[in-house]
């Protein structure tokens, strides 16, 4: 088990729910726009349009991974989406919604991102009153 620190993990809940809500903005701005562009260039009744995983998935992610806001965002996202999995688990809270937190599409889903969102802020409050000591305790029994 990670030795929790509860300022590191304060920095970790707000840093990822920042870069979340940055990403959503930029999705509904700017990165659904290249997905739809990309969408629209297949022809009615080619084979793409019967695929489970379509091309177009690949092309938008070549597409989004040259805006470096898109990269920087992703980096960031993936990098913490993990530790804040942890401390939701030593502070005993559901985090489901972080797990959804995937780029196997390039583009999060506007429910995954809503769930996600939702949960980091119960994760804040949750965190803040939480004393460490106490739960590390808990955790020991």
């Amino acid at each position: 088990m990670t030795k929790r620190n509860k300022k590191y993990d304060a920095d970790v809940l707000s840093n990822l729910l920042s870069a979340l809500l940055s990403f959503q903005k930029l999705k509904i701005e700017k990165w659904e726009k290249v997905e739809g562009q990309v969408e629209a260039t297949n022809l009615p009744g080619t084979p793409t349009e019967d695929w489970i995983i379509p091309p177009d998935e690949d092309i938008t992610s070549v597409l989004l991974m040259k805006d470096q806001a898109y990269r920087k965002l992703r980096e960031e996202i993936e990098k913490l989406t993990p530790v804040a999995i942890e401390i939701a688990h030593f502070l005993k809270v559901q985090a489901h919604s972080l797990g959804w937190l995937k780029f196997t599409n390039p583009l999060i889903g506007n429910d995954a991102l809503e769930d996600a969102i939702n949960t980091l802020k119960e994760m804040q409050i949750k965190q803040s009153s939480t004393s460490y000591l106490l739960q590390k305790i808990k955790s020991f029994c």
